[in-house]
C-alpha cells in the first residue's frame, strides 16, 4: 500500500505537469469524461463513490482479472480526472483502490502458497493502507476503516498495515 501510494503520487504530479502544457487545457477536461463514460459501458463499477464495490469486492464477488482492472483504472481516472482540473479527492478512491489491491493480493497469494488466507481481512487491511498511504493519515484509516466493519477483530491487522503504508511514504518522501 504505501509502495503504491508513492508511485501514485508521482504518477499524479507527472500526468499533472504533462496535461499542463496542452493550451487548450479547457478541453481536455470533457475529453477524460467522455474516455470515462466509454470505460462505464463495460466497467460500471468504477462509477460513483464507490461502497456497493467494495461490498462485492469483499463478497468474493469479483475475480482476479476484475479486481485488477478495476485498479488500473480507477487509479488512472482518478489521477486523469484530477490533473485535468476535475474536483474530488482521493479519500474515496483510496478505499476502493485499497479493497480491490487487498483483495486481489490475497488472491495471489493464496493461489501461489496454497493457503487460505482471509480474503475480507485482506480487503479491509488494503483499504486501511492505502487510505493512509495516499492521504497520510494512519489514524483515521484506522479509525474510519473500523468504524465501516465494527469488527474487533480486523483492528490489529488494520492497524498495523495503516501505519506500515504511513511510515513508508513518509520515509521515502524525504
Amino acid at each position: 500500500c504505501g509502495f503504491y501510494s508513492l508511485i501514485y503520487s508521482r504518477l499524479s504530479a507527472s500526468l499533472g505537469a504533462f496535461l499542463s502544457k496542452f493550451r487548450r487545457r479547457i478541453l481536455i477536461l470533457p475529453l477524460v469524461a467522455l474516455a470515462f463514460g466509454i470505460v462505464l459501458v463495460r466497467m460500471p463499477h468504477l462509477y460513483g463513490v464507490g461502497y456497493d464495490s467494495i461490498s462485492i469486492t469483499a463478497q468474493g464477488g469479483f475475480t482476479l482479472w476484475t479486481l485488477l482492472f478495476i485498479f488500473a483504472l480507477k487509479s488512472f481516472f482518478v489521477m486523469a480526472f484530477l490533473a485535468a482540473g476535475g474536483y474530488g479527492g482521493t479519500f474515496a478512491p483510496s478505499l476502493i483502490l485499497g479493497a480491490a489491491g487487498g483483495y486481489a493480493f490475497s488472491l495471489v497469494f493464496s493461489s501461489h502458497l496454497g493457503l487460505h488466507p482471509n480474503h475480507v481481512l485482506f480487503c479491509v487491511a488494503g483499504m486501511g493502507g492505502m487510505l493512509a498511504g495516499m492521504n497520510s493519515v494512519p489514524l483515521t484509516a484506522i479509525m474510519l476503516v473500523f468504524e465501516m466493519t465494527n469488527d474487533y477483530s480486523l483492528v490489529l491487522p488494520l492497524m498495523i498495515t495503516s501505519i506500515i503504508s504511513y511510515l513508508f511514504t513518509l520515509i521515502r518522501n524525504r
